[in-house]
C-alpha cells in the first residue's frame, strides 16, 4: 500500500498549511471543542448540549443519562417514551441496572459505568471484575499505571468521561450490543496491583472514526481524472472537525505542491495534474483542534485510496480474561528497551529529598540485556555516580537533596555491552515532580 508509514508524520506537516473550519449546521459548545470526544460523541448524537447550548463536561451523568448514551452508541431504536423504553430494554437485555426510579436519577459511579459497558460487551462482571475485564482488553485508556486505585471507581462519572468510555467501544471495534453470555471468574487483583493488559498487534493508523469516516468515502468517491485534470467534491465535514486538501505534484522537495483551501463542502474543485511527477497524489485529512482524527492519501492517476484510519468494522465476540498468574515478559530487543524505560518512568518516585526506583518484575530480558542508573549532579558533573545494575523488582534509593537544581537520574539499557538506549529524568527539586524524557529513536539498531 502507498505510504503506510506516514501517517505518523502526516499531522505534522498538514499545519504547514491553513487548516479550513468546517461550515455545517449547528455548532460545537465552547467547553466541548477542544475535546475530540465531545465533539465526536455530538456529531453521532450519543449526546446532546443542554438547552443554553453548553456542554458542561464536567456534570455528572445518572443511570438514566448513561443508558441512552449507549444505546445512541449502539443505534438502538426505541419508542418515544425513552426513558421507560431504555430501561424495558436493558432489562431485556439482562444489564445491571438499578430497580429503584429515583437511583436512576441519581449521578453514577465510574464502576456502574464500567458494569454497564462490560454488559453490552457480552460479560457478566460486577464491581472491580467489570473494571479488570475492561482494562485487560484495552477499553480502558490510562495515564498512569493501569490500577483499579487509577480508575477512581467510586467517583462520579462525568459527562466526559462517558464519552470517553463509548468511544473507546468503537476504537476497540465494537459497534453492535452482544448478548450475555455465562462468564468466567475474574482472577483478582489487589487495588493498587497493575492489571494485566491483553497483547494486541499494533498499529500505526489512526483509530476508526465513524463520525468522520463517511467525509473521507465521499472524498475517494468523487474523484475524476478527466485529460491532465483532476476534479473533486469538497464533503460535507462533521460539525467541530476541519479539513486540509493538499495536492502532491510528485516532485521533490514539494515542488509544485498545492493547498486546496477557501471552498465550502459541496463545491467543486480541479488541479491541472500534467506536470505530475511519479508519486504524485491527492490526500484529505481531518482533526479536531489539530488532533488527527481521518484522512487519505489517494494515487494519482490510479485514484486508489490509502487510507490513514482504521474502518469501522464491528469485531466478533469472544470472553478473554487475564491468567491467574501475572505471566513473565520475553521481549525482543527492542520491545524491551522501550518497556524498560517505560516502567522507569512509572516507577520511579521523588519526595524531595530521596529518588527512588524499582526494576519491573517478572520479566525476563532478551539475551545480553541489561540496564543500570546513573546520576549525574549538573551539567559540569562529566563522569557521573553508577549506581550499578538492577535485578527484576530490585529497589534503589538515593537522597538527592544536596544535589544542583539541574541534577538528572540516567536509566542505561545495554545490549550486547553496548549502549542501546537511554532514558533521562529530571526530578524538580523544589517541587517535589520530576519530568521523563527519551531520545526519539533508540541508538540500538537491531
Amino acid at each position: 500500500m502507498m505510504g503506510i508509514l506516514r501517517p505518523i508524520l502526516i499531522f505534522a506537516l498538514l499545519f504547514c498549511f491553513i487548516s479550513q473550519a468546517a461550515l455545517a449546521q449547528g455548532a460545537i459548545p465552547q467547553d466541548a471543542k477542544y475535546n475530540s470526544d465531545a465533539v465526536w460523541a455530538l456529531n453521532l448524537k450519543i449526546i446532546k448540549p443542554y438547552p443554553d447550548g453548553r456542554f458542561y463536561p464536567d456534570k455528572p451523568v445518572s443511570e438514566a443519562e448513561f443508558l441512552d448514551m449507549l444505546f445512541n452508541y449502539y443505534k438502538v431504536k426505541l419508542p418515544t417514551n425513552a426513558n421507560s423504553a431504555s430501561y424495558a430494554h436493558a432489562s431485556t437485555l439482562k444489564w445491571p441496572i438499578f430497580s429503584n426510579t429515583e437511583a436512576r436519577k441519581k449521578p453514577m459511579t465510574r464502576e456502574h459505568a464500567a458494569e454497564l459497558l462490560s454488559a453490552s460487551l457480552g460479560v457478566n462482571y460486577r464491581a472491580e471484575d467489570a473494571v479488570y475485564y475492561l482494562f485487560y482488553n484495552r477499553f480502558i485508556n490510562y495515564t498512569d499505571k493501569p490500577t483499579l486505585a487509577s480508575f477512581k471507581a467510586k467517583s462520579i462519572l462525568t459527562r466526559v468521561d462517558a464519552v470517553h468510555f463509548i468511544r473507546m467501544l468503537e476504537i476497540r471495534g465494537n459497534l453492535t450490543i452482544k448478548p450475555i453470555h455465562d462468564s468466567p471468574s475474574m482472577p483478582k487483583i489487589g487495588i493498587n496491583d497493575e492489571a494485566l493488559l491483553k497483547p494486541i498487534k499494533g498499529s500505526i493508523l489512526l483509530s476508526a472514526d465513524r463520525a468522520s469516516q463517511p467525509s473521507v468515502d465521499s472524498f475517494v468517491k468523487n474523484l475524476k481524472i478527466m485529460g491532465n485534470t483532476l476534479t473533486g467534491t469538497i464533503p460535507n465535514i462533521p460539525v467541530g472537525y476541519s479539513y486540509s486538501i493538499i495536492y502532491r505534484s510528485g516532485h521533490k522537495w514539494g515542488v509544485g505542491d498545492k493547498a486546496i483551501k477557501g471552498l465550502n463542502p459541496g463545491q467543486t474543485f480541479s488541479v491541472d495534474i500534467s506536470k505530475r511527477g511519479e508519486k504524485a497524489g491527492i490526500d484529505l485529512f481531518l482533526d479536531i483542534e489539530r488532533e488527527g482524527m481521518n484522512g487519505v492519501y489517494v494515487d494519482i492517476p490510479s485514484l486508489q485510496a490509502d487510507y490513514v484510519a482504521e474502518r469501522a468494522i464491528d469485531r466478533p465476540f469472544e470472553i478473554s480474561i487475564p491468567p491467574a498468574e501475572k505471566p513473565k515478559l520475553k521481549l525482543p530487543p527492542y520491545e524491551f528497551i522501550m518497556y524498560a524505560t517505560q516502567r522507569f518512568g512509572f516507577n520511579s518516585k521523588y519526595d524531595g529529598k530521596n529518588f527512588s526506583t524499582k526494576a519491573p518484575e517478572k520479566f525476563e530480558t532478551p539475551d545480553n540485556s541489561t540496564y543500570s542508573v546513573l546520576i549525574q549532579n549538573g551539567v559540569n558533573d562529566k563522569k557521573g555516580l553508577d549506581l550499578g545494575s538492577l535485578l527484576p523488582g530490585q529497589s534503589l534509593i538515593i537522597d538527592i537533596s544536596n544535589y544542583q537544581q539541574d541534577v538528572s537520574v540516567f536509566l542505561l539499557v545495554y545490549q550486547n555491552g553496548s549502549l542501546a538506549r537511554y532514558a533521562e529524568l529530571k526530578p524538580k527539586l523544589k517541587q517535589q515532580q520530576f519530568t521523563i524524557s527519551l531520545p526519539p529513536l533508540p541508538i540500538f539498531n537491531n
